[in-house]
C-alpha cells in the first residue's frame, strides 16, 4: 500500500493554498520517518517550524538580513555582558569568511545535542531565539548570496525549503541509513533534515570554513519529525564531482591536523537520505526555474500538512506563516 504525503502552499498570511503530493518511499527509514512525522501530526504541543531557502532575492532583502542579524547579536550582546561578546557585525555584501565567524559564535553559544554549552542553559526565551536566530539569517543570507552569484553566472538557481515539527524526538540513524546517503536529487525530493548543531563536512568544505572547530564538525547521526526539499538536480556525474571534492577537503584535514577521519567512512553521512519523491505528473515538475521561484516567493507557507495511506489519513493545518499551533483530523492512521 502507497503512501502520499501532501503538502498545501499560501501566501504568509493564509489565503488560497495550492496541494501538491508526494509518494514516500517504502524503504526502512522512510517509514521510520513517516511514523515520527504522523506522531507530530498526532501532538497538539508540536509547532510547524519552517524556512525558504535559496531562491534568488533582491539586495534590499539581503540588507534587511544583515540588519537582523546585528538586532541578535546585540540582543546577545546585552544579555552576556563580559561572559560572552561578538565583536563582529553583519553588512550587506558580507564576504563568506564573516558569515563563518558569526555562525562560529553560534556553534559556541549553544554546543551540541549530546553536549550542550553552559552558555545556552537557564537563559531567557528572547536570548535562546537571538542565538537561534545567529544560526538561521546566517544560513539564510548564505543561500540567498549564492543563489544571486549563480543566476548572474547564467546557471540554474532553484532554492528548496525545510519544515519540522518541534519539539521533536531524535531518533538514531543507522549504519544502514548512512550508507544510502547521496548527493544524488531530483527535483522535488523530500530527505533528511539537518536536525542537530554544527555544520556537516559538506557545509565546511563549500564554506571553506577555517575558524570551525573540529567537534563543531558533526555529521547527521538523527532523524526527525522534519525535512527538507531541494528543487536543484544534481545528476550522479554531478554528485561524483562533489563527492570528490569533499574527500580530498577530509583528506586534507587529515593530513593537515591528524584528524582521526576516514574520508569513506558512512558515518560523515555525505549528502541526504531521500524519504519522498515528487509526484511524476506533478504541476511543479512543469515550471520553468523563474515560475519556480515565482510561486515559492510568493507563497513562502506550509498551511497544511496531510499524509494519507488506503483509506487511512491525517492532515494539520496552519493559520499563517508564523502559526504556533494548528488543528489536526485524522482517521484511524
Amino acid at each position: 500500500m502507497s503512501t502520499k504525503l501532501f503538502l498545501s502552499f499560501s501566501e504568509p498570511n493564509g489565503g488560497h493554498a495550492e496541494e501538491f503530493e508526494w509518494r514516500v518511499l517504502d524503504t526502512s527509514l522512510a517509514n521510520r520517518w513517516l511514523k515520527e512525522m504522523i506522531d507530530g501530526l498526532k501532538d497538539p504541543k508540536r509547532i510547524r517550524e519552517q524556512q525558504f531557502f535559496g531562491w534568488a532575492i533582491r539586495p534590499s532583502d539581503q540588507a534587511k538580513r544583515a540588519a537582523k542579524l546585528n538586532a541578535a547579536i546585540d540582543k546577545i550582546n546585552n544579555f552576556y555582558g563580559d561572559r560572552y561578546q561578538i565583536q563582529e557585525r553583519a553588512f550587506l555584501g558580507m564576504p563568506q569568511d564573516v558569515l563563518n565567524q558569526l555562525h562560529h559564535h553560534f556553534e559556541l553559544l549553544i554546543g551540541q545535542v549530546w553536549r550542550p554549552s553552559e552558555l545556552i542553559s537557564d537563559i531567557p526565551l528572547e536570548v535562546h531565539l537571538a542565538v537561534r536566530d545567529l544560526n538561521e539569517l546566517v544560513h539564510e543570507y548564505e543561500f540567498s548570496e549564492r543563489a544571486r552569484f549563480y543566476l548572474e553566472m547564467g546557471e540554474r538557481v532553484v532554492g528548496g525549503f525545510h519544515c519540522q515539527l518541534a519539539p521533536y524526538v531524535h531518533k538514531e540513524l543507522t549504519l544502514e541509513d548512512l550508507r544510502s546517503f547521496t548527493y544524488d536529487n531530483e527535483p522535488g525530493n523530500i530527505s533528511t533534515n539537518y536536525c542537530q548543531l554544527g555544520k556537516t563536512w559538506t557545509e565546511v568544505c563549500i564554506d571553506n570554513d577555517h575558524h570551525i572547530h573540529k567537534e563543531n564538525i558533526a555529521p547527521l547521526r538523527y532523524y526527525t519529525a522534519a525535512f527538507i526539499c531541494n528543487f536543484h538536480w544534481h545528476t550522479p556525474t554531478k554528485s561524483k564531482q562533489l563527492l570528490d571534492q569533499v574527500h580530498s577537503f577530509i583528506s586534507e584535514k587529515k593530513s593537515k591536523f591528524g584528524w582521526d577521519v576516514d574520508p569513506n567512512d558512512p558515518r560523515n553521512a555525505l549528502g541526504h537520505a531521500h524519504y519522498a519523491e515528487l509526484n511524476r505528473e506533478s504541476p511543479l515538475r512543469k515550471l520553468s526555474d523563474s515560475e519556480l521561484t515565482d510561486f515559492f516567493c510568493q507563497r513562502p507557507n506550509i498551511s497544511r500538512i496531510r499524509i494519507r495511506s488506503g483509506s487511512a489519513e491525517i492532515s494539520k493545518s496552519f493559520r499563517d506563516a508564523n502559526a504556533r499551533q494548528g488543528k489536526h483530523n485524522e482517521y484511524q492512521l
